[in-house]
Parts: structure tokens; C-alpha cells; sequence
């Protein structure tokens, strides 16, 4: 039943994305990324299907997963502190595009780096 829900929402979404490329102008970037996330929908659709056992989560993962996403939520907010305050003192203008790509780079990496490290120790 879960995986039927997943089905569900991934097909509505690539519905919204293109009905908001039908509704939009037709320009080569919003095709370009459209049917790159398609793709890549549709790739971890078949990767699920065909290999269930690697998606399988444990208590284990599940706590791992946990434990590297808080540290992960503590690592962005110093981050996003220090750039408050780069950006208050003068020392580095940003603009808010600057701050978000900042801020989901540190998100990103620092969420894979915690799980990485803590699999390998074995939490």
C-alpha cells in the first residue's frame, strides 16, 4: 500500500511539472530540467523495484539516519550564524541566493558526511 502512495504522488508530480511546462513558456532550460527529473524519478522507481533489499530500513539505519540529520541541522545553523554575521559586520556581502546555495550545500554534504562516518563506526 506504501509503495502504491509513493507511485501515486511521483505521478502526480511529474503531472505538475508538466503541466507548468505546458503553461509556461516553452524555453530549452525548463524542458532541460523536466525531463532530467523525470528521469531520474523513473530510474529510482526501477532501482527500487529490482533491488528492494538495499531500500529495506533497520533500527539501526533508521538511528543513523536520525542522529546525522540533527548534527547536520546544528552544523547549517552555526553556518547560518557565522554568514549573519559576515554579512552584518560588512566582511562579506551576500545576496540571498548566495545564503540558500551556501545552506544547502552545507546540508547536503554535511548529512552525507555524518551518515558516512557513522556506518562506518557502526552507531
Amino acid at each position: 500500500m506504501n509503495d502504491l502512495k509513493w507511485l501515486v504522488f511521483k505521478a502526480a508530480m511529474i503531472g505538475v511539472m508538466l503541466a507548468l511546462l505546458l503553461w509556461r513558456s516553452f524555453d530549452q532550460m525548463s524542458i532541460t530540467v523536466s525531463m532530467s527529473i523525470v528521469v531520474t524519478i523513473a530510474a529510482i522507481m526501477l532501482m527500487r523495484k529490482k533491488y528492494p533489499e538495499r531500500y529495506r530500513k533497520d533500527e539501526m539505519t533508521r538511528k543513523i539516519g536520525t542522529y546525522s540529520a540533527s548534527w547536520s541541522w546544528m552544523i547549517t545553523l552555526v553556518v547560518v550564524t557565522f554568514l549573519f554575521w559576515f554579512d552584518y559586520l560588512g566582511m562579506m556581502p551576500l545576496s540571498a541566493s548566495n545564503v540558500i546555495l551556501i545552506v544547502f550545500v552545507t546540508m547536503v554534504s554535511t548529512v552525507i558526511v555524518f551518515r558516512a562516518v557513522l556506518m562506518r563506526k557502526g552507531f
